[in-house]
């Protein structure tokens, strides 16, 4: 059965899309793929392109070019038609894509039940409501009782399957009457981070794995935001104005906590010189930051305009 997607473009290592998925999908059908299936063409991707491409007399290069897709896809049509769920950013993409006053469908990945919502407004996330008294009915049987507690949900909007999370606890403004739903809800899409960030919050999870207090710490870093903040001790006069006009105050917040109880000293060194952890350690987040299936959320992100 040849396939029926006309426009099939070029797959080659570090894309992520949904293109990608349906290609991981259809290699798995006819046992070239033996990892999860994402939407990132990573190292186990490309092999299992080659693999494809040598067994079917191919050109062997990699990259899933037309002809592999093709090929491929006549022979595993059904990874054609999957419905791909789609992790997106929410300040390059969800934001402006479900925009304020459309609605969308809701699925809850833990019970599979489905309502409708609408977009009233937000800004680092999506303020929603059911639509109507039954959409809220059925938001409520899912739930049991309102909550604050985050539950992940796909997100159905113009055909597209988007991977979310929610909390049910409805709170503040109501745009929508008639739904019996007292105030609106939040729907929370992927977001973005900083090295800052990222820097600090590395701080913050080494002193937290330690089992007990008092310890005597010394933290080798390369990055001069952190290191001069504290041994500079501007942190804690940031601390004594509530962080006003600082970044990220939800990880410094964070890390003084923690830093409290344990005798911690701070040593800059060089990035990327001669220091062999530290390149080791670099070595360690380029290859988490490239591990795309995996990364976790950082939820604490702000942008730095609204």
């Amino acid at each position: 059965m040849p396939s029926t997607l006309k426009n099939y473009k070029l797959l080659e290592q570090e894309d992520e899309s949904v293109a990608v998925r349906r290609l991981q999908t259809g290699l798995k059908e006819l046992g070239y793929f033996s990892g999860n299936v994402t939407s990132y063409f990573g190292s186990k991707t490309y092999d299992s392109v080659r693999k494809f491409q040598r067994a079917k007399g191919l050109t062997v290069t990699g990259k899933a070019d037309i002809a592999t897709q093709r090929l491929l896809f006549s022979l595993a049509p059904d990874a054609e038609d999957i419905e791909v769920i789609e992790k997106i950013n929410w300040f390059n993409e969800a934001k402006n894509l479900f925009k304020i006053g459309t609605t969308a469908k809701i699925i809850d990945v833990t019970t599979g039940r489905s309502f409708t919502v609408k977009r009233t407004g937000g800004y680092n996330h999506a303020d929603v409501e059911p639509i109507s008294a039954s959409d809220t009915a059925t938001m409520k049987k899912m739930l049991g009782s309102w909550s604050w507690n985050r539950r992940p949900i796909i997100v159905v909007y113009n055909g597209r399957y988007l991977a979310a999370s929610m909390n049910g606890m409805p709170h503040s403004f109501d745009k929508v009457s008639g739904n019996n739903f007292s105030g609106h809800f939040c729907i929370h899409f992927a977001r973005l981070t900083t090295n800052n960030r990222m820097e600090l919050m590395a701080v913050c999870v080494a002193l937290e794995a330690l089992k007990f207090d008092g310890c005597d710490v010394t933290i080798y870093s390369d990055s001069k935001y952190v290191v001069e903040a504290v041994n500079q001790r501007w942190v804690f006069g940031w601390e004594k104005k509530g962080f006003a006009g600082k970044k990220n105050p939800d990880l410094w917040m964070r890390f003084l906590r923690i830093y409290r109880r344990h005798n911690v000293r701070f040593v800059w060194v060089k990035g990327h010189a001669d220091t062999v952890e530290n390149n080791r350690c670099d070595q360690l987040a380029v290859a988490a930051a490239n591990d795309k299936a995996h990364l976790s959320e950082d939820t604490g992100y702000e942008p730095e305009e609204r």
